[in-house]
């Protein structure tokens, strides 16, 4: 044992409250998300047909948790609780579109900056782009995709590849002179996300390559950071944001429901006289990092944080069963349906939805036999749990307009946005047809006399019938009408659409081309000229 880390744990028994001491060399920090990692997808945590180095790294070297749960099955609303410890019910971030992280909540980063940490910050996607408050308290905030990024759609830049993300991590270290102050890097790699690049049979395979190709990136960033000499003096964490469906309860990617393949997540953690190979089960969630990371500093908590520090897990010590909840307001805000929640304690997890879901997880890890009807009080007991928690909530919970640029970016990424509409909202598992449907990505490239086109017509005229807030059902219905020649058709739908987003480029588009195929020229002119706005 290290004279340092022997001074670390001394330190740590004389103090008796199970709280880390300030480290002895003021470590830095290094914080890699993995956007859209799920934890089963690591060698780490057990995948087979798939290695994963770094992970088995950090795992070998570091401490493992098998358990983690995410808040959110998106971006935005994730990250922030990531930086704050806070529920989305706290920080008040409850989707990608339309919402900000509020300039009163503390940060991980504004913590550190506040002890002379310089932070900085590389993101691989404009989702975590610096106007949604999610860089408060980093001295760089690196969100600049570059014109050679990935994501290009209609002209805007939405993501960026791994490697130029890790690019600029490292010119920022570089920069860097010895013996400044320590340092926090958070280093996001939006690569596993939609869509995916790697070639393979099908989308699993696919996701797979881009997370093989994901791994090999961190790795580098690992043998960086060592090759810089500072691996002797950094905490080093690995997690992700949420995970990905792949098909599991019919959804293909992930944000529409709150089952474990996309709430399940990793977090690795190594750090100077850490325990190697050390695996620690239990429940435990995205809300803990931030707490975790300012307790081995021997830095104070944040204010109002719900997260818990893991530390004393980590020496062996027991803590109190934490309360896991999650949400998703993709159905409401997307599609027009009812938003789901969830609260999860040890095994049990009750999902909140028009039709509840209750779970055991040990027994049943893929979530196929609803307990409700059989675990009546159980059922009620975790619905009291969740409701005590949603009575904290303060706020709207509205998105707020965003720009027509904002839109177009985040669209790129395939977040779309819908007005919510009022009263009864539909269970987004009795919809998962129509979602199926609007998230068919051939329904672009059909054409009349395809299989399938009269079909996909028809679908969308019912999506259209019982859900007639979602734009992407406008554009999409709208094209087919066009590639028919049912062109007066055409131009009453995409008024329709122009009517609940005013403000939308493709609503305005496909009006033009329907008034200008009908010889309406000076129509299409106004329509094409609102487009170009």
């Amino acid at each position: 044992m290290t004279r340092a880390l022997f001074s670390f744990w001394l330190t740590a028994a004389l103090m008796g409250c199970g709280t880390a001491p300030k480290a002895p060399n003021r470590w830095n920090v290094l914080l890699v998300s993995v956007d859209t990692l799920r934890a089963d997808h690591l060698s780490s945590y057990g995948a087979t047909g798939i290695r994963t180095e770094a992970s088995d790294r950090l795992a070998s070297e570091g401490v493992l948790f098998e358990d983690v749960t995410t808040v959110s099955p998106t971006t935005l609303p994730a990250h922030a609780s990531l930086f704050t410890g806070l529920t989305p019910v706290a920080h008040g971030v409850r989707d990608n579109v339309g919402f900000t992280l509020r300039g009163d909540v503390p940060t991980l980063a504004s913590q550190l900056k506040a002890n002379d940490y310089e932070t900085a910050g590389f993101v691989g996607a404009f989702v975590l782009d610096s106007r949604f408050g999610i860089a408060r308290g980093f001295d760089v905030w690196d969100d600049e995709l570059g014109a050679s990024a990935d994501g290009l759609e209609a002209g805007i830049v939405a993501q960026r590849r791994g490697d130029a993300v890790l690019d600029s991590a490292f010119r920022w270290l570089d920069g860097r002179s010895e013996g400044e102050s320590p340092f926090f890097a958070f280093v996001h790699f939006y690569d596993p996300h939609t869509p995916y690049e790697s070639p393979g049979d099908d989308d699993r395979a696919r996701y797979r390559g881009e997370v093989a190709y994901t791994d090999s990136l961190v790795g580098k960033l690992l043998d960086g950071i060592e090759e810089r000499g500072l691996a002797s003096r950094t905490l080093v964490v690995l997690t992700s944001d949420h995970g990905e469906s792949l098909g599991q309860h019919g959804e293909l990617t992930h944000g529409l429901f709150v089952y474990e393949a996309t709430l399940r997540i990793p977090l690795i953690l190594r750090f100077p006289g850490a325990p190697a190979g050390k695996r620690i089960p239990g429940l435990a969630r995205i809300l803990d990092v931030t707490p975790t990371i300012l307790d081995l500093l021997g830095l104070p908590p944040l204010r109002k944080a719900g997260g818990q520090s893991l530390v004393a897990r980590i020496e062996g010590k027991p803590l109190s069963e934490p309360v896991a909840y999650a949400e998703t307001f993709v159905p409401r805000f997307h599609y027009g349906w009812s938003e789901l929640r969830a609260v999860r304690r040890g095994r049990h997890k009750l999902v909140l939805a028009p039709r509840p879901e209750l779970f055991d997880l040990e027994e049943d890890p893929e979530e196929t036999r609803n307990l409700v009807e059989e675990e009546v009080a159980l059922a009620r007991s975790l619905e009291d749990e969740l409701r005590e928690l949603l009575n904290r909530e303060s706020g709207p919970i509205e998105p707020s307009p965003v720009d027509t640029e904002t839109r177009r970016k985040l669209e790129a990424l395939g977040y779309t946005s819908a007005a919510a509409p009022e009263g009864g909202l539909a269970d987004p598992k009795d919809r998962i047809d129509l979602y199926l449907a609007l998230n068919d990505t051939t329904l672009e490239s059909l054409e009349p006399g395809d299989d399938g086109f009269e079909d996909a017509l028809a679908l969308l005229e019912r999506v259209l019938g019982n859900e007639p807030t979602v734009p992407r059902a406008y554009v999409l219905y709208g094209d087919l009408l066009l590639r028919t020649g049912r062109t007066s058709d055409a131009e009453r739908n995409f008024e329709k659409l122009t009517e609940i987003e005013p403000d939308r480029f493709d609503g305005h588009y496909g009006l033009g081309v329907a008034r200008a195929r009908q010889g309406k020229f000076p129509e299409a002119k106004s329509a094409f000229e609102r487009a170009i706005e």
